[in-house]
Parts: C-alpha cells; sequence; structure tokens
C-alpha cells in the first residue's frame, strides 16, 4: 500500500516527524479526494498536506513555507507574510475540514484515489477535529526583531477577533484566526518541540486538547512562543494552575513569558524523565513491525481480517502514552528477552497504565526448546498459548473489557523475532468467556495437556501465584513445608 508523496522539504519533515510520532499506520501526508478537474482527468485533488486519523480524532495539517519579505517596514513585512503562510493555510485547512466532514468515504491515498485510508473515518459526535497550520520561514526574521530568543512566534487568543485583526502586530498569531476557529499555529521551530515532547499519538493529541481548553478557559492569553506551553504542559494538565492562580487574584487572563521550556529542558528531573522512557521506543517499534507487515499485506497469519479488524489491536497498542509504553516495554521485554534455554513458555500479564479496563497478556515461547518441531507447528502451539492466556488474564481481571495478547520468540532469535497478537473483546460474552478462562486454568494446573512442569518458574507459576484466590499445587505446598523444616534445623 503506497501513500501520497511530500512535495516540498517542509512537507517531507512534516511527514517524517509525524510518523515518528503517530507511526505509518495513521500518518497520512498528501491525501486525495476523488474531486477531479474535468470528467477525463486521472488524478483528484489535495485534501491536505498531512491528515492523522487515530481513533476518533482526526487532525489536519497545512504547510507552507514562506521567505520573510525583505521589507524596512516590519509591519508591512509580517502583514504579507502571515497572510500568505497562516491566513492562508488556515482556511485551507478549514476546507479540508468540511470536505472530511461531508464525504469522509471520498478521501484516499494515492492520487488515483483507488486507495483508502487503512481504517475508515466515521464522522459523529464523538469525532473530534484539529487543525494544525505549520508556517516556516520567518525564524531568522523573529530573532532578529526581538535581538533573542529561538526564533518561535509569539501566540495570544482573541476569540472576538476577526481574520482582518491581530497580525498587524508583529510575529504575534492568534489562536482564533479564521471565523473564531482554533486552530494551532506551529512555526518550524515550535513543530519539532511539540512532536518530540509529545511523540505519540496519544500524548500529541492530549496536548492539542488541552492547549484548546487553556485557550479558551480565560478572557485574554499571551505566550512568549510555543514551547513555553509545552513547558506548563509537562506533566499534562499542569497549566490549570495558572489558571486558577490568575482567577484567585481577580484576573481572567494569562500572560506566560520566556524562559520556562529552556530551565525545564536542563533541569535533572527532566533529563531522568526522558531516560526512564527510552524503552518504551521498544513498543514503538513493535507496533511499526506488526503495522508494516499489515499494510504490506505480508502477515504470516490473519490476512483473512480486514485492515478495519487489524486496526482495533494496533489501534490498542498505540493509544498508549510515552510513559505508558515505557512501562509495558519493561513487562514484554522482560519476558521476551529471557534467556531461551531457560523454559519453555513464560508469561504476564500487565493492565494498560493508561486503560484499567485494558489489559495485556504476554506470552513468550522458547524456539530452543523445539527445534525439532517445523516452523509452522511452533507457530500453530503458540497461538494455542496465547488464545488460553487472554482467556486466563480475563477471568483473572473480571473489570477488563479487552485483552490484547502477544506472543513472540523469546530470547534472541538468530533468524529475527515473529509475532502473533490477538484481542479479545470481553464485553460480547463476559460470563462465558471468564468460565472458558477459568477452564483453562484448571487444565493448565492439573491436567499432563499443558503440563506446568514444562514451563519456567518464573514462567507459568509466576503468573498463576500472583493471581489472587488460586489455589497452590500439593507439590507446591509440599515444598514449601520442607524449606521451612530445613529453615527452623538451622536455627
Amino acid at each position: 500500500m503506497t501513500s501520497g508523496t511530500s512535495v516540498t522539504a517542509s512537507e517531507s519533515k512534516l511527514a517524517s516527524l509525524c510518523e515518528s510520532t503517530f507511526l505509518r499506520f495513521w500518518s497520512y501526508p498528501n491525501p486525495y479526494r476523488d474531486q477531479r478537474d474535468s470528467p477525463n482527468a486521472a488524478t483528484g485533488k489535495e485534501v491536505c498536506d498531512l491528515l492523522v486519523h487515530f481513533d476518533n480524532n482526526v487532525v489536519i495539517f497545512s504547510d507552507k513555507s514562506c521567505s520573510f519579505p525583505a521589507n524596512d517596514n516590519i509591519e508591512l513585512a509580517w502583514s504579507r507574510w502571515h497572510k500568505r503562510a497562516i491566513l492562508k493555510s488556515a482556511k485551507q485547512a478549514i476546507g479540508a475540514e468540511r470536505w472530511i466532514k461531508n464525504f469522509p468515504d471520498r478521501v484516499f491515498l494515492n492520487p488515483e484515489c483507488t486507495q483508502p485510508l487503512p481504517a475508515e473515518i466515521v464522522v459523529d459526535e464523538q469525532t473530534r477535529f484539529f487543525l494544525i497550520v505549520v508556517a516556516g520561514g520567518a525564524r531568522q526574521a523573529c530573532i532578529d526583531f526581538f535581538g533573542e530568543g529561538i526564533g518561535s512566534l509569539m501566540t495570544y487568543s482573541e476569540q472576538t477577533a476577526g481574520t482582518s485583526e491581530g497580525y498587524f502586530q508583529p510575529f504575534f498569531v492568534n489562536a482564533f484566526p479564521v471565523n473564531r476557529r482554533n486552530i494551532h499555529t506551529l512555526d518550524e521551530v515550535a513543530l519539532e518541540i511539540v512532536l518530540n515532547e509529545f511523540d505519540t499519538a496519544s500524548d500529541f493529541i492530549g496536548y492539542l486538547k488541552d492547549k484548546e481548553e487553556f485557550c479558551g478557559s480565560v478572557s485574554f492569553f499571551t505566550c512568549a512562543g510555543e514551547e513555553e506551553i509545552v513547558a506548563h504542559s509537562i506533566p499534562r494538565g499542569s497549566w490549570r494552575a495558572l489558571v486558577d492562580e490568575a482567577r484567585s487574584s481577580g484576573v481572567d487572563g494569562v500572560q506566560l513569558g520566556s524562559g520556562f521550556y529552556e530551565d525545564l529542558v536542563k533541569s535533572k528531573a527532566y533529563k531522568k524523565m526522558r531516560q526512564s522512557m527510552r524503552i518504551g521506543y521498544l513498543w514503538d517499534s513493535l507496533i511499526e513491525d506488526v503495522s508494516g507487515c499489515v499494510l504490506e499485506g505480508t502477515l504470516d497469519a490473519g490476512k483473512q481480517f480486514s485492515l478495519a479488524e487489524h486496526n482495533r489491536v494496533l489501534t490498542a497498542l498505540a493509544s498508549e502514552s510515552r510513559a505508558a509504553r515505557a512501562h509495558l516495554a519493561h513487562a514484554y521485554s522482560g519476558i521476551m528477552l529471557r534467556n531461551a534455554s531457560a523454559g519453555w513458555v513464560h508469561l504476564r500479564i500487565a493492565v494498560s497504565p493508561s486503560n484499567e479496563h485494558l489489559i495485556y497478556a504476554f506470552v513468550g515461547l522458547s524456539p530452543e526448546k523445539v527445534k525439532f518441531i517445523p516452523d509452522d507447528e511452533f507457530r500453530h502451539s503458540r497461538r494455542g498459548y496465547l488464545l488460553a492466556y487472554v482467556h486466563v488474564a480475563a477471568s483473572r481481571f473480571p473489570d477488563a473489557n479487552f485483552v490484547v495478547g502477544i506472543a513472540s520468540e523469546t530470547g534472541s532469535p538468530a533468524q529475527g523475532r515473529s509475532h502473533d497478537f490477538c484481542i479479545l473483546d470481553v464485553r460480547e460474552n463476559r460470563a462465558g468467556i471468564h468460565e472458558r478462562g477459568r477452564d483453562y486454568i484448571q487444565k493448565l494446573e492439573l491436567t499432563g495437556e499443558l503440563d506446568p512442569r514444562s514451563h519456567s518458574t518464573q514462567g507459568l507459576r509466576s503468573l498463576l501465584s500472583s493471581m489472587r484466590g488460586l489455589p497452590q499445587r500439593p507439590d507446591e505446598r509440599a515444598k514449601r513445608r520442607r524449606r521451612r523444616k530445613k529453615e527452623r534445623r538451622r536455627r
């Protein structure tokens, strides 16, 4: 599956940054609509420069890089640049939003309009649209004008302003530039900062929601640069303290000066936070590997499922924040990176830090223990374990609505790593699924069909003993009694 091609350097950079943040399954550069200039035209028209469709959120990017006019009259130069780089792009973004709302099924990846989006856009009362104008070209002029700073445009909110007001003030951008529509204007500096700090779909969309709430919650708002809003959004929602403080002083507005973001990135706490989250990129790689196989049609199994069905699993994985991904990646790697000779199967259950009703079941099988089994039989056996343990997880966490199962090889396989995924919607038959999970627990504990003695001591027993209410095996109780007797003798 191919998508539109970025045609300018700034569009290519935007596409690269957004692919890192949203991943390619949900990020589409230069999508098209099947609206042609003539009946015989071979291609449709471009909708926007980049489109993100994630869950019930649609993010529209309109990119425009314009050279700042060389003019001694800075106010005239600014007004001309603002009109070309910001107002024009804002109107294009509003037009793209209007098209998608009216014709969500007529947006395509390629100019010929033959490849629909991987996940169908459903526009209803739950759908949230965000418009972003990427305006480049004024950075050096901004630095020269103020004599300091990093060149990011200043922001102010004035919902009463129309398109003819505000932009005469050099390097200040209204958060409501056209028809009182909240539009996020990011220059080339702010774009990189925002997408690097909020580099997951959950974090980035959360930032946009918070910023819109922030700007709309007070009568006036000014800011020395987008990066200062970022500094007051880590951790998320920190800006609310500013609003409360202002209102307690009888002021219905907020002014943010410069230097907050610079101080933030220099702090030890920030550096420690960033370091602790590095392992979370393992989760990104996992999503990209699987979504790549889905998009390219190279799945070993599951080809019978539609893109929409695959999207359910992938969206669950990608909905996790950066902090949540770090937590889950620790749990995942703790199973998959075990020594392949340590045991036949390793298991772990993790609750999503972002959603208490979402559970993950990780299953790692050692290829070293089954070299005599053909690969297709090994994968079939692994899928059987995966099916069993998503039901076990559902039965042990009765409030869970979804269980996502991930299975792979343990150790460092010489031929690379393969994965099996599944998602269990517990809501469809909660009682039946819980009963089936209890049946699997009995089979795994009491029959030779899935002999627990063939599992590593850190695997099945660790998983099951961590679940409250599970009875201990008789031989385990005997071992515990013998250990206690030996300890008493030593004393």
